[in-house]
């Protein structure tokens, strides 16, 4: 069955209040931000659609963290430098809600998992996501092509 061009296949949505506390900085660590779909149809593509609350604590040399996008196993934006970071300079405390889109072309019709990762920057910093009971939820759109 052909489906016009950019008609919504199907839509799964995968929310939770489970957070996480780490204090690891200068190295990728998994978030609870994850949802799986599996495409109907080779050509479409998948648009994540992320919304989540972080909040750091500075050390004495600031704060930051950043985010990327993974395929399965692959970066999809990939790079501790990329430009989904949220910066401190400072030992404040910053917390606010993000959100986080982006449009894929995974090319398969098998089940496909999305996550983020997020670096920690600075050491002594603290990075919590979602850790206070709020929600956070990740929507992907099957489009087709």
């Amino acid at each position: 069955v052909a489906m016009p061009s950019g008609y919504v296949i199907q839509v799964v949505n995968n929310q939770s209040n489970s957070g996480q506390v780490s204090t690891t900085t200068g190295q990728y660590i998994s978030t609870p931000y994850t949802n799986t779909i599996t495409p109907k149809f080779s050509s479409s593509k998948i648009y994540i659609d992320l919304s989540f609350s972080v909040l750091i604590r500075g050390s004495s040399s600031g704060g930051g963290v950043g985010l990327s996008l993974k395929r399965g196993s692959t970066r999809i934006t990939s790079s501790p430098n990329n430009p989904h970071e949220l910066f401190i300079t400072s030992t404040n405390l910053m917390g606010n809600r993000q959100h986080y889109a982006y449009l894929d072309s995974p090319s398969t019709t098998s089940a496909t998992t999305y996550s983020i990762e997020a670096y920690p920057r600075y050491s002594g910093q603290t990075t919590e996501f979602d850790s206070r009971s709020s929600y956070w939820s990740m929507t992907l759109w099957e489009i087709a092509q």
